[in-house]
């Protein structure tokens, strides 16, 4: 009896907590659509549609559309791309799922027509679409509407608007393994930001510049990039952000082997992990304290922190995690303790996790660990069965950077293409400017020769004027 009142209680309270969720949610709900009327400025009302979409979304009712198509269209009146971009951004995350792809690319063909001649608009809109060709693994048109929404971007003399397109398009080649034209890309974003109102961007600009510049292993301009995002956040409440920073600079320090200052920078995104529970990051940031430890031969917090790292992978089932985790304990039981059987125990745990999940550099590596591994232990038919697995990967990991390659060398070769087309109409226009020229030179030119002509003409009826004058003048004395 006890327990059927208990599970009845259970229950009645869920019904209670779920009646007042909802009805705090139809509250704000109301508060926001009672304000939306009293308002009468445009800005004031897209904030509060932006509230109410929001809101909507999170509740999946379909109704957001209709508040997401009414922000859209009131963004179009004001100035700018402050308010539009958002607006788009958040008209396109309610589109049903079931919509093809085809379907939205028209819906933002239809869009981009009505911006007429609104280059600012314009080009975040080309932005979007860029954004969904990439989605759709279609990178070298997204490549070229990239380039539509750069010229836009530029026309419309917008300082927010070249900073949003340049910086989405620089992330783009970066994930294209492009750093020439990353770069390119956010380096112009972040001059227009330093020297603008706009520097709220200054931080993604510079944490996706230094990364370029640490893959390129130019390290010391890593470090001043991520030194100014650091200076940047410093002061505000930003914990994520104050984690991504500290970890990115903690890891340049490691890899210039400073490991105090690496230590304390790590401390740092370790215990604002363990400040917001994040487990996630805890894989991450403990893995990281490890390898100082490791390095500084302090076996024992290397351990400890190792161990922070996998049980956490395990709690989340991170694959990768769970990967990198078992690999680093490989290595402790190879290295350290030549302990080999242990160690392949480690490696081939690797092999029981989702492989499809585990980046193909990282099974490389433990195919290359076991078949060395065994070779040591004189299993040598083992050795030979993981070395024909390591060879295999191998080529698929070289495929693979082919691909990266090859894809770099269509975007390059599209950039050039894009560019000689520039240069050609800039000469083109040089042309016209120039026949301009000569035309309004030569027509200056005429109207010069018929004045001078005509002032001469004057002269002369003047002078015939004054010589007939004396002529008269005279009969008439005689």
């Amino acid at each position: 009896m006890n327990k059927l009142t208990s599970i009845l209680k259970f229950y009645i309270l869920t019904f209670v907590i779920f009646c007042n969720f909802n009805a705090n949610a139809n509250n704000a709900l109301d508060s926001l659509l009672n304000d939306l009327k009293k308002q009468k400025q445009d800005t004031s009302q897209i904030k509060t549609l932006f509230e109410i979409v929001d809101l909507l979304i999170n509740e999946k009712n379909p109704d957001a559309k209709k508040y997401a198509a009414q922000a859209y269209e009131k963004s179009l009146l004001v100035p700018g791309t402050k308010y539009f971009n958002q607006a788009v951004s958040l008209f396109l995350s309610t589109i049903e799922k079931d919509q093809t792809q085809n379907q939205k690319f028209q819906f933002l063909d239809k869009l981009l027509m009505n911006t007429y001649n609104d280059y600012a608009k314009k080009s975040i809109l080309y932005m979007y679409k860029s954004l969904m060709l990439e989605g759709i693994d279609s990178n070298i048109k997204a490549a070229n509407i990239y380039e539509l929404a750069s010229q836009a971007a530029l026309k419309s003399k917008d300082t927010l608007t070249i900073i949003d397109v340049f910086t989405s398009k620089g992330i783009f080649y970066k994930r294209k393994s492009n750093n020439t034209l990353a770069l390119e890309a956010l380096i112009t974003a972040l001059r227009y930001s330093e020297y603008s109102e706009y520097n709220d961007g200054i931080f993604p600009i510079c944490i996706n510049l230094g990364t370029i510049y640490e893959q390129m292993f130019e390290l010391n301009k890593a470090l001043e990039l991520y030194r100014k995002a650091e200076k940047k956040i410093s002061n505000e409440n930003d914990l994520n952000g104050n984690a991504i920073v500290n970890y990115k600079i903690g890891k340049v320090l490691l890899k210039q082997l400073k490991y105090k200052e690496a230590e304390e920078k790590l401390k740092k995104v370790y215990e604002i992990h363990i400040q917001r529970d994040d487990k996630k990051g805890l894989i991450v940031s403990a893995a990281a304290l490890s390898g100082v430890y490791f390095d500084l031969k302090q076996y024992d917090d290397f351990l400890y922190f190792m161990n922070i790292s996998l049980e956490n992978a395990k709690l989340t089932n991170d694959q990768q995690g769970l990967a990198s985790a078992y690999s680093t304990y490989g290595r402790y039981y190879s290295d350290v303790k030549n302990d080999y059987p242990k160690a392949l125990e480690y490696y081939k745990k690797n092999l029981t996790l989702n492989t499809g999940k585990i980046q193909l550099s990282h099974l490389n590596m433990v195919y290359k660990k076991l078949y060395i591994l065994y070779e040591k232990l004189g299993d040598y038919k083992n050795a030979f069965n993981y070395y024909n697995l390591y060879s295999n990967s191998n080529d698929s990991l070289y495929s693979s950077n082919n691909v990266k390659k090859q894809t770099e060398l269509n975007l390059n070769y599209e950039f050039d293409k894009i560019q000689r087309q520039k240069e050609i109409e800039n000469k083109v226009k040089e042309s016209e400017q120039k026949l301009l020229l000569e035309k309004e030179k030569q027509r200056r030119n005429f109207f010069i020769i018929v004045g001078i002509l005509a002032l001469f003409l004057l002269f002369l009826s003047y002078r015939s004027y004054i010589i007939k004058s004396k002529c008269i003048a005279r009969k008439t004395k005689t």
